[in-house]
């Protein structure tokens, strides 16, 4: 995990920072069950952070954290065999009641009372704005309170557009109504002190969203698929026109990826099961040209292989490939019939299906 450039100072007592330094989070309460010290995580989005302990003095934390802006906190006890000031080995945060998940903002004082399981927050308007959403959407955890939870907070966002908290929770959001939800807030908040905290998250799944939608436009049935030609397993060209007349399987995979691997046997499977009547074309992407062909020796994959390289006639930009594996069926007449993408059993009733007809 990556530090960042502000540090956590670890404290029992004030540090004489004021709550009211624009710079500071000051967290104050008491915590049970957390030993003499609860080990705080603080990440700026899902892949940057820094972890540190705070001293607890009979279970009381009063410390004052430096922030550049807002994060999401995991507070979470010490793990055996560590100490304050040195944590045992990292835990992946936010597991099931494994860790407290809360919003750290500069400027603010977190008032944060009770254990793992049962706590409660409190302290300046904007941890009691806080408390109160966390009250409403209580009822609604799990997976399948996931709908509840969404229409509850649309509504919240509706009636309360001032209410900064309201972005730290677009995640439960689904996607496709994250303009509406944000919509509804007012511009302070939307541009605010918090968009630091949902902006990478909003870019990140639009633009996974923009590559799905390109994915499906590019691999639309009935679309002509256009020729192309790779090296085979043996270092001689090979093109896909040259299959024209039976149907064929684009098999995007590499031998890095569990799931193409894991799919092998039922892939053999239907592969001696329709082999008079469709060929599979292995698309081996991301790997070296030693580690793609020890892997189908390895596993002695029966069908075509060519290899793709990432340069100007990379084939995964033709069809827009945003996971693997990703399997493109061609008709006979060299038009996509259909794509399905990850190892789904979706792809081997649809060649049942189509194997089916006279």
């Amino acid at each position: 995990m990556r530090k960042l450039l502000f540090t956590l100072i670890a404290c029992a007592l004030s540090t004489g920072l004021q709550a009211a330094d624009h710079g500071v989070l000051r967290i104050k309460g008491k915590l049970q069950g957390f030993g003499d010290a609860v080990v705080v995580t603080m990440m700026t989005d899902m892949r940057t952070g820094t972890t540190d302990t705070i001293a607890l003095k009979k279970g009381k934390i009063n410390c004052s954290i430096p922030l550049s802006q807002p994060v999401t906190l995991y507070l979470r006890a010490l793990k055996a065999g560590g100490s304050p000031g040195r944590p045992a080995a990292p835990q992946r945060p936010g597991g099931p009641r494994a860790s407290i998940k809360l919003i750290g903002v500069p400027g603010e004082t977190l008032q944060l009372n009770g254990s793992l399981t049962d706590y409660s927050i409190g302290g300046s308007q904007f941890y009691q704005q806080y408390a109160e959403m966390e009250a409403l959407l209580k009822p609604f955890g799990g997976r399948e309170g996931r709908a509840q939870r969404e229409e509850a907070l649309m509504a919240f966002a509706k009636n309360h557009p001032d209410y900064e908290p309201t972005v730290a929770y677009l995640e439960s959001i689904n996607p496709q109504q994250w303009d509406n939800y944000l919509d509804m807030l007012s511009a302070e908040v939307r541009e605010g002190r918090m968009k630091p905290l949902y902006q990478p998250l909003y870019d990140m799944i639009k633009a996974q969203m923009e590559r799905q939608q390109r994915a499906a436009q590019l691999q639309a049935p009935g679309l002509e698929v256009k020729d192309f030609t790779l090296e085979d397993i043996n270092g001689q060209p090979l093109s896909l026109s040259s299959l024209r007349g039976k149907y064929v399987v684009l098999d995007f995979w590499g031998s890095w990826c569990g799931w193409c691997i894991k799919g092998l046997p039922e892939m053999k499977k239907y592969y001696e099961k329709y082999k008079d009547r469709m060929e599979i074309l292995g698309v081996d992407c991301n790997d070296t040209k030693e580690k793609w062909k020890d892997a189908v020796a390895k596993h002695q994959i029966p069908w075509l292989h060519v290899y793709n390289k990432k340069d100007e006639n990379d084939v995964t930009r033709q069809f827009g490939i945003t996971g693997y594996p990703t399997k493109i069926i061609i008709d006979p007449q060299g038009r996509i019939a259909r794509s399905v993408i990850g190892e789904s059993p979706a792809f081997y009733t649809y060649l049942d299906e189509l194997f089916s007809q006279p």
